[in-house]
């Protein structure tokens, strides 16, 4: 069996915001990420599962906005509108 190609990326995208104070507090605000970053998080397990569940719209999955976001603020250094 195959492994998606791309899960190892977006897996690495989700380790490297949750253990970057800085861009996980940034994400916060634009996506509406109600968990502290992993050094204030007591429960583990809530990062893996608020990236499983729904966005706030309800169109695709937290993850999928996490990708997005990364890419464009991160990845090619758009600021975020206030």
């Amino acid at each position: 069996m195959k492994e998606c190609p791309w899960s190892d990326m977006i897996l690495g995208v989700a380790w490297s915001v949750w253990h970057n104070e800085v861009l996980f507090d940034q994400m916060k605000v634009i996506l509406g990420c109600p968990l502290p970053a992993a050094s204030r998080c007591e429960d583990k397990a809530e990062w893996p599962k608020w990236l499983a569940s729904e966005n706030q719209q309800r169109t695709a999955y937290n993850m999928h906005d996490l990708w997005i976001w990364y890419d464009k603020y991160v990845i090619n250094g758009r600021q975020p509108r206030a």
